[in-house]
């Protein structure tokens, strides 16, 4: 075990673009090497993150009463990077609603004033390490990769008025509104985390429809 962490620690910590290729064949003669499944359990004992975060087992908790302050502290960072380029920034998603059972993932939404703004944007959060990721389908919100080594957080830019903003605070405000909706939509997050326990891209769609039915577009 020893062999398989001094491996793993030495593509950490090597930061030169130059060294990602022999970074990569690193990686594969260690899974070669050492071919030991990569739990959460595996990942956790050799101090990296995950090699594939998009597969990382589903974890719906019971709601934290810190989730606030911790969108808290990534909004502020964020706020000091673009300064005036943004008009606010939104916490959203279910960690954003007060006893709903969710995913640690804390959800931000960005606001700018014009598209025009996206440019600068991308570059002033490229310095706090995010990665600008395109709009992943979903037309008008552009989606960024949490920081290196940092714990896993979602954050989307959107300009004011944009239809996907407009339907990310219905559906927490209404959630926020309703216990009996709100606890409805945590028995079915439960559901189908167990039902998609190592797809989240599936686990998300399947819950479009309840989502869609509350904002009602």
């Amino acid at each position: 075990m020893r062999n398989v962490r001094h491996c793993y620690e030495e593509i950490r910590i090597r930061p030169s673009k130059k060294a990602m290729a022999k970074q990569n064949r690193a990686i594969r003669a260690c899974c070669t090497a050492y071919p030991i499944p990569h739990s959460p359990l595996f990942v956790q004992m050799l101090g990296v993150e995950s090699m594939n975060p998009d597969t990382d087992p589903l974890a719906i908790r019971e709601y934290d009463p810190t989730w606030p302050d911790q969108f808290s502290e990534l909004a502020s960072r964020v706020t000091a990077a673009l300064g005036a380029l943004e008009l606010r920034v939104e916490h959203i998603g279910s960690t954003a609603v007060p006893g709903l059972a969710a995913k640690a993932v804390i959800d931000l939404d960005v606001v700018l004033e014009s598209p025009r703004d996206l440019p600068e944007a991308i570059r002033g959060l490229a310095v706090l390490g995010y990665v600008h990721e395109g709009d992943l389908g979903i037309v008008g919100r552009d989606a960024f990769r949490w920081p290196p080594g940092e714990k896993r957080h979602h954050l989307y830019v959107l300009v004011a008025g944009a239809d996907e903003l407009r339907r990310h605070l219905a559906f927490r405000d209404a959630l926020r509104a309703d216990p009996a909706v709100r606890d409805k939509y945590a028995a079915l997050k439960m559901s189908l985390a167990i039902q998609w326990a190592h797809d989240r891209k599936s686990y998300t769609e399947a819950k479009s429809a309840f989502i869609m039915q509350v904002v009602g577009s």
